[in-house]
């Protein structure tokens, strides 16, 4: 659970080194492709993350999750 992160559980890798998906440590090759890309475009970003709310959780979770346009603001 993410309550038990430590610092010791973070990755700190080279967002330009190729050899960043081949180490013990490698990081997963899909956060890797939305985090990666913004280190290399974003230098300055000392951290990037993403989160889960959830309600995106629990609506990704569905058989269906697909969420019909149900105002003018949804759509």
């Amino acid at each position: 659970h993410f309550s038990r992160i430590k610092a010791s559980d973070l990755l700190l890798i080279d967002a330009n080194d190729p050899a960043t998906l081949s180490g013990p440590n490698a990081p997963d090759p899909t956060a890797w492709g939305l985090h990666g890309a913004i280190h290399r475009n974003v230098p300055h970003a000392r951290c990037v993350m993403h989160v889960h709310s959830i309600h995106a959780t629990v609506l990704a979770s569905l058989a269906d999750s697909r969420l019909p346009p149900i105002d003018q603001n949804s759509a």
